[in-house]
């Protein structure tokens, strides 16, 4: 049976037909939800004239974002529901901006045991993507603390943009057998011959996937050196 003559059976099938409606009208009511958690935070924004913003998820599409909606979203971070994701957007949407800014909000809302894993991860991978300001402490101490969960991994990737090559490679190094993958791919961005054995020495630890992985970064690694 061709797909289109599939389509079409299903369209005339009433439990197909209902539950094409239960999920329409699922979506109608998520939608409504989120343009209610997020109400008041989008009539802020627009007020400040960034009205080409309606929905938080428009913060995905930012190519950049100036000091005035930085401060703005940072504002609001802490301050909206996060049932459906809303402030996940506000901190993707900060990841792709270009202006430095205090990480205060964000470390805060990374260390609150409410906070989602998703949220958390997202937190990790805008600190090492943006230019967020007074966090080195924060991070120095998260990736030297004895339990390393998984929301941590994207910390990796920031611990070789704040810290320099003589603190970043030990760090990097104790967190391996914690966050494999994300280790070797870091090395591939700032490694040198030592970090080049030292992977090697680790492949041989490894099995399948992993060990997979973690050869193609040191085939990067050797290209770059």
């Amino acid at each position: 049976m061709k797909a289109n003559d599939l389509i079409k059976q299903l369209e005339q099938n009433p439990e197909y037909i209902k539950k094409q409606k239960e999920q329409e009208a699922h979506l109608k009511e998520r939608f409504a939800q989120i343009s209610q958690i997020e109400a008041s935070c989008i009539m802020d924004i627009q007020a400040n004239g960034f009205t080409d913003i309606s929905t938080l998820s428009d913060l995905l599409q930012l190519k950049q974002a100036n000091k005035k909606l930085i401060g703005l979203l940072l504002k609001w971070l802490p301050e909206i529901n996060n049932q459906y994701n809303s402030q996940e957007m506000i901190v993707r949407g900060l990841a792709m901006t270009k202006e430095s800014f205090d990480g205060a909000v964000l470390v805060k809302l990374f260390d609150n045991s409410g906070s989602s894993f998703n949220l958390k991860w997202a937190i990790g991978n805008t600190i090492a993507s943006a230019k967020v300001e007074n966090i080195t402490q924060w991070l120095e101490n998260k990736l030297t603390d004895g339990e390393q969960p998984k929301e941590n991994e994207m910390l990796v990737y920031a611990a070789i943009r704040y810290f320099p090559y003589s603190k970043s490679n030990i760090l990097l190094r104790k967190l391996f057998s914690c966050f494999p993958l994300q280790v070797a791919d870091a090395f591939t961005y700032i490694g040198t011959n030592d970090d080049l054995t030292f992977l090697k020495e680790q492949q041989e630890k490894y099995k399948g996937v992993v060990r997979t992985r973690i050869g193609a970064a040191i085939k990067k690694l050797s290209k770059k050196i």
